[in-house]
């Protein structure tokens, strides 16, 4: 969603500190990239929408993304694994040790309130390389998919939602 959001070249606003201004950058960059992923999805490719995504925030996407069927995974590596990951990303423009108090509280609301039960595929990553998660990403979504309802709204040149499928990704 990073690359998506930085679209915008003037006004960005901080995820670091929420406003509503915020808020309305991400929903336009979920809605955004859920149109490009359905025409890729359109025309076979295998797409990752890669988000901190709540259930909350399932709408900004689902009402967008055609007739795929998305898939919810949470990559979920310890949170010391995370801040490690974090302090030698390349992709960041600012020290990214101001990531720690959010990622931190981020890493046990992600990890609760995404259940298997609720059709997320839950994977620890934290001893894998980038390949090594892809790999697996695509053997555990090989097995059918659990079928939990997305929000209940139109997609686009579709019925209601009611297919299923951190970080969450959205797999379609």
């Amino acid at each position: 969603m990073d690359d998506v959001r930085a679209f915008v070249r003037s006004g960005i606003a901080s995820p670091l500190e929420w406003s509503a201004q915020t808020a309305l950058q991400f929903e336009i960059a979920r809605r955004n990239a859920a149109r490009m992923a359905a025409d890729y999805v359109a025309s076979g490719f295998t797409v990752v929408i890669d988000d901190v995504v709540h259930e909350g925030d399932l709408p900004q996407l689902a009402g967008h993304i055609g007739q795929a069927a998305p898939r919810k995974v949470l990559l979920s590596p310890s949170i010391f694994v995370v801040h490690r990951r974090n302090s030698h990303r390349m992709n960041k423009t600012f020290d990214t040790k101001i990531l720690e108090p959010v990622a931190t509280r981020l890493h046990g609301e992600l990890l609760a309130k995404r259940p298997p039960s609720a059709g997320w595929v839950v994977l620890d990553t934290g001893t894998q390389s980038i390949n090594d998660t892809v790999d697996t990403i695509l053997k555990r979504l090989e097995r059918p998919a659990v079928q939990v309802p997305w929000p209940d709204v139109k997609r686009r040149g579709g019925s209601g939602a009611s297919r299923g499928s951190e970080l969450g990704s959205i797999h379609l």
